[in-house]
Order: structure tokens, then sequence, then C-alpha cells
């Protein structure tokens, strides 16, 4: 079986050998990510943000117009300027092409086809939206000026629907579609449940129906306590969801809701067990996460995002020890 093979056992709880792991600098992994790119001809006055760390700072400009600040540590970088803060301009704003060329290339450079596909639309909807409105501006016009933010949501859901539409009707060879979304602090959602299923629900399902469509499966990411939401995602057809804060979320209130409907992409909680946690601290929040969240049956992949690390003063020996400790438990359910 191979890792193309062991992932979509544990997607569709069809009991896998073993629990997938996602550690591609460690040398291992059961996941390709590849990533939606920009136009290869969009030409721009500033240098172009290109959605990887660099130590090199400055400011970038990614092709929605949003101006990105990297302070030079090894991380995203910060969105500084907003180019849709006054709504008015929508009519009159340039929106990117989903017809571009150059959008697939490293779908179209992929050889390695043991492995799953997975294939990430980052900023999908909320992020791209405030990305372009302004943080602030968004959740305050997401009450007063619904009218406008949900033209500008839809141009934005117009664009990644037509993204997926040709992905599928290109035939192109991926295994899964990821998108991204963080939607909370610490102690709750950034609006009430009641407007994300007014104004944001809807919009989401029609994202997961195309998806699944073409037979593909959905994984999202989406930072900060979001119990509230994660029955609505489910409701709506999410297939996994990445949950970087298990502690936060609470992680035996999380298994006992929702164990067995759905996947869960993560590893040990990277606010703080990830960071300063023991081995044994490590070793014992994965085994719990485990037990409560996944099952022989599937509903586990070990997923970290080593992107930020660095920042977060994770060095090279503690990566390989989270590796290690994983290493070791990949054959977990297998013995109890």
């Amino acid at each position: 079986m191979n890792g193309k093979e062991i992932v979509i056992r544990s997607l569709e709880f069809k009991t896998p050998e073993r629990i997938p792991l996602v550690f591609p600098r460690s040398g291992f992994s059961d996941v390709v990510n590849l990533q939606l790119k920009w136009d290869k001809n969009w030409k721009p006055e500033m240098p172009i943000f290109k959605f990887v760390n660099s130590k090199e700072p400055g400011k970038f400009i990614d092709e929605w117009g949003s101006i990105w600040e990297v302070s030079g540590m090894n991380n995203m970088g910060l969105v500084v300027g907003h180019p849709l803060e006054d709504l008015e301009k929508i009519d009159e704003y340039k929106f990117p092409d989903p017809y571009s060329p150059g959008r697939f290339v490293e779908i179209e450079n992929n050889k390695n086809f043991e492995k799953y596909i997975l294939f990430w639309m980052q900023l999908t909807l909320f992020e791209r939206l405030y990305m372009l409105h302004g943080f602030e501006k968004t959740l305050i016009d997401l009450y007063l000026d619904q009218k406008k933010i949900e033209k500008l949501l839809n141009i934005i859901l117009d664009f990644n629907l037509k993204i997926i539409d040709r992905i599928g009707k290109e035939k192109l060879n991926i295994d899964g579609i990821g998108i991204t979304d963080d939607w909370g602090t610490n102690d709750n959602l950034f609006i009430s449940i009641d407007l994300w299923r007014k104004i944001l629900k809807e919009k989401y399902k029609k994202l997961f129906d195309l998806i699944h469509r073409y037979k593909f499966k959905v994984w999202m990411h989406s930072d900060g306590r979001i119990n509230e939401l994660i029955p609505e995602l489910i409701d709506i057809g999410l297939d996994a969801i990445n949950l970087n804060s298990p502690k936060l979320l609470g992680i035996q209130e999380i298994g006992k809701k929702f164990k067995e409907k759905i996947n869960f992409f993560n590893g040990v909680d990277n606010q703080s067990t990830l960071i300063s946690g023991s081995e044994k601290d490590i070793e014992s929040e994965a085994r719990l996460i485990f037990d409560f969240w996944g099952s022989k049956d599937g509903g586990i992949i070990v997923y970290f995002d080593p992107d930020n690390w660095e920042a977060m003063g994770i060095d090279k020996e503690r990566e390989n020890m989270v590796f290690n400790i994983y290493k070791k438990l990949m054959y977990y359910y297998n013995e109890k």
C-alpha cells in the first residue's frame, strides 16, 4: 500500500495499514503539497510576493493587489496594504484572471504519483476578503454593509470556482484541494455563528460541492477556537480539517463530538506542546489525540506545517525529535 492509498483509506475510514505522516523536511511524507501560482505573465512594479518563507525583509505585492511586509524572520509576513478599503472601488478594480497561464505549473511538473497530491488554494474566501478590504473594516462591514461585502465575496468565490472547474475539466492529476481561512481567536469566532451561516455557509458549500463533483476531497486549515464552526463545515461536506492548536479547542471535547465525522490532519498543539513540551509531553499528547480523534478505521493524518518553525524557535534537532516520535507511533492502532 503506497502513500496515496494510505491517505485515501484514512480519509474514507477504510482502515489504512498505518497512520499517514506528512514530514517532507524529514524525508518522509505520504502527501505532496502543491500550490496555486500567480499568472506567469504578471509583471508588477513592486517585488512579487511568493508565498514562501524569506529572510529578505521588505514589501511585496500579490496578484490581488495586497501589499505584504516581510520582517526578515523566516515566516510569511503580514498584509499592510489593502487595495479595496473603499468598497465603492469594486466595479473599477482589476481582479486576477483565473484563466491566466501558469496557474498549475506545480501540478504539471509533479512526477510523484505514489503519494497523495494535495493542491492548495490559499487565502480562499474570508482571508482574501480582509486582505483586500482590511481586517477591522471587514468585521464591521459584515454587519453594516453586507451588500457590498457579499459582492466582493462573490467575486472571490467566482475566481476559486473557476480554478476548480479548470482543474476538473483539464483532468489535472490531483487527489484533494486544500483551502485556508482562519476563523477564530483563542476564545471564539471572529463573527457570530448566525452571521457566518447567513453570509458564508452557502459560499463554502458551493466550493465543496464543485470539488466533490470532480471526485476530489476537501481539506481545510483554520486556526483559532472554531468549535462552533466545525459542525457547520461537516454539514456542508468538509472531508478533513487542520486544527493546529488541539488543546485550545479541547482534545476530549472535539473527539467526543466529531470523531469519525471528519478527518483531522494535524499534530500536537503548536502554541504550547510543540514549542516547549518535553519528548514525553509530545508523545503523551500525540497518543491522546489518536485515542480521541481517530481509530483503526482512519480519521487521523499527522500533518505539520513547518514553514514557521524557525520563527517559533523549533530547531532541526527538535524537528527530528518530533518526527521520530510519530514515526514510532505510526502503527499505533495496529498495536492496540
